[in-house]
This record gives C-alpha cells, structure tokens and sequence, in this order.
C-alpha cells in the first residue's frame, strides 16, 4: 500500500487476553442457631452429594444433601454433634473472559507520535449461571 491509505489502513495492533478461572470454594454453614458455640457456626451434616448436574442461579447446588444438627441441651456443647461437612467442599461458578483492545500509532514526527486506542473488556464472557 502506498499513500494515505498506507497511513489509515495499515499499522493496526490487536490484542486478545483470554482469561479462564475456576469457582472458589465455599462452605456451607448453618449459622449459630441453637447452637451457641464460641468458636464459630456448625456446619451441617452431609449426607448425600450437593452437586447439580445442571446448576443455575437459584440453585447452584442441592440443599436436600444438608441435614441441620441440632442440639436440645444448650447448656452441654460439648455433648452436641457438630456436623460432618468438611470446609470449602463446593465450589462457586467458574468463569471465561474475552477482553480485547486495538491501537494504532500515527508519527507525526520522528520523536512525536499520536496513538489512537480503542479497549473493550468483556468482549465476550460466559458463566454457567445463566
């Protein structure tokens, strides 16, 4: 190319950041309830798997595999069951991520150039919530 054209239409950079991450782990807790305990929530008890083969926003993982530990002797803790779920045993949505950026330098003289810049993030991303 030769001329203007040389100058609008060639010399074009595009850039591409593709970003992948996986959810972060959760735990599932049921709160103090009637359990006071001074070092934190109980959890429940699990008691069957918590994962959805298809999970969405309302319902990312199965609450039916949760059983409440209760406790009717408030005054003996250390007589209570305290739940059989582990710490971080599911994990939040994961993630894709398109982010994409085109820029140009027009010299104007040999030590003064004009770059024009064009960014958009998030060109394209996805989550399996939907």
């Amino acid at each position: 190319m030769r001329g203007p054209a040389k100058h609008v239409i060639g010399g074009w950079q595009l850039n591409g950041i593709l970003s992948l991450a996986s959810g972060f782990p959760f735990t599932i807790g049921q709160g103090a309830g009637d359990l006071s305990l001074p070092n934190g929530a109980a959890r429940p008890d699990q008691i069957s798997n918590p994962e959805l083969s298809g999970p969405n926003r309302k319902l990312w993982f199965n609450p039916a595999a949760f059983q409440r530990v209760t406790c009717q002797i408030a005054s003996r803790p250390d007589l209570c069951h305290l739940g059989s779920t582990g710490y971080n045993t599911l994990r939040g949505p994961g993630e894709r991520r398109v982010d994409f950026s085109m820029f140009k330098n027009f010299v104007i003289t040999e030590r003064v150039q004009l770059q024009f810049r064009g960014l958009v993030t998030q060109a394209a991303s996805a989550s399996p919530m939907p």
